[in-house]
C-alpha cells in the first residue's frame, strides 16, 4: 500500500464571525466541518466541490496559511506542528491565483520566490519557465502587468514548481488558459507524476479535464468529504466516466440524507 502523505481526521475550520452570525440567527457553517481525507504518494487527486464547499480553505490548511479550529492533520506522517513546518519544505502550490509583482519581470518574480525558499535561482528559473511553456515569449524586458491572464497563470504554476516539490497542490490552475495552455498543463502534470513521482492535488471546476489526468477523486460539500473514489471505481460505477453527473448525484443523495 502506498504511503499516505496527507491525511485529515474530523478537521474543522471556523473563521471569525461565524459564531456571531449564529447568535443573530443567520445561517452559518464551518468552512471545514469534520473533513476526513487521504492522499497517497503518487496520486493525482481531483478535488471536486461547488464554490464555497471548502476546497480553497483545505489548500490553505495544507500550506500552513490558516490554523485548524479542530481535528487532526498529518503531512508526511507528522502531526506535530513544528515537525510539520519542516515537512512543508517538501511541498509547494498555487492557491486562488498567483501572487505576482506586476511591476517586475517573470524572472524577477521567480528570483524572489527562490530567495524565500532558499533555492539557487540559476538552477531553477529557466527550467520552470520551459516546463510551463513561457520560454516562447520574450520575457526579459516585459513586466508582468503586460502579460495575458493565461501567461500570468502559467507563471503562477511555474512558481509552484520551484524546488521540485514532492507534493504539489493547485487551486483552479486552468483559469485563463486557452485550449493549448490546457493541453500543455495536462501533459505537464502527467509528466511530473510519471517521471518525477510528484503527488498532485488539483482543485478545479473543469471536471472534463480532471478525468483526463486524475487517478482518484475527493468530493466535498459544505465542508464535509462525501466520498473518495479511484478513477477506476468511478468508471465502473458510471460506465461512461461522467464525473459531473456522478458529483451531482452525490450532492443530491447527501441532501436527502440530511433532510
Amino acid at each position: 500500500m502506498e504511503e499516505i502523505i496527507f491525511k485529515t481526521e474530523q478537521v474543522v475550520k471556523r473563521y471569525k464571525g461565524f459564531r456571531a452570525m449564529l447568535k443573530k440567527g443567520k445561517n452559518a457553517a464551518n468552512a471545514l466541518d469534520g473533513l476526513d481525507m487521504e492522499i497517497r504518494r503518487g496520486e493525482i487527486y481531483g478535488f471536486v466541490g461547488k464554490n464555497g464547499a471548502g476546497k480553497t480553505t483545505l489548500l490553505r490548511v495544507i500550506a500552513g496559511a490558516v490554523l485548524l479550529t479542530g481535528g487532526t492533520m498529518e503531512l508526511f506522517g507528522e502531526r506535530d506542528p513544528e515537525k510539520m513546518h519542516l515537512q512543508r519544505r517538501r511541498i509547494n502550490g498555487l492557491i486562488e491565483g498567483p501572487a505576482l509583482n506586476q511591476s517586475m519581470t517573470a524572472q524577477d518574480n521567480l528570483k524572489v520566490c527562490c530567495m524565500q525558499r532558499g533555492l539557487d535561482s540559476r538552477q531553477c528559473i529557466d527550467e520552470v519557465l520551459e516546463q510551463v511553456g513561457l520560454t516562447q515569449f520574450e520575457l526579459e524586458k516585459r513586466k508582468v502587468r503586460e502579460f495575458s491572464l493565461g501567461m500570468k497563470q502559467r507563471l503562477g504554476i511555474a512558481m509552484a514548481l520551484l524546488g521540485k516539490p514532492e507534493f504539489l497542490f493547485l487551486d483552479e490552475p486552468l483559469n485563463g488558459l486557452d485550449p493549448e495552455g490546457i493541453r500543455d498543463f495536462r501533459e505537464l502534470m502527467l509528466r511530473l507524476n510519471q517521471e518525477q513521482g510528484t503527488t498532485i492535488l488539483i482543485s478545479s471546476h473543469q471536471l472534463r479535464e480532471l478525468t483526463q489526468i486524475a487517478t482518484c477523486y475527493g468530493f466535498i460539500d459544505k465542508g464535509k468529504m462525501i466520498e473518495q473514489i479511484t478513477a477506476q471505481e468511478l468508471e465502473e460505477k458510471t460506465s461512461d466516466g461522467d464525473l459531473e453527473g456522478y458529483f451531482l448525484s452525490l450532492i443530491y443523495k447527501n441532501k436527502l440524507i440530511k433532510s
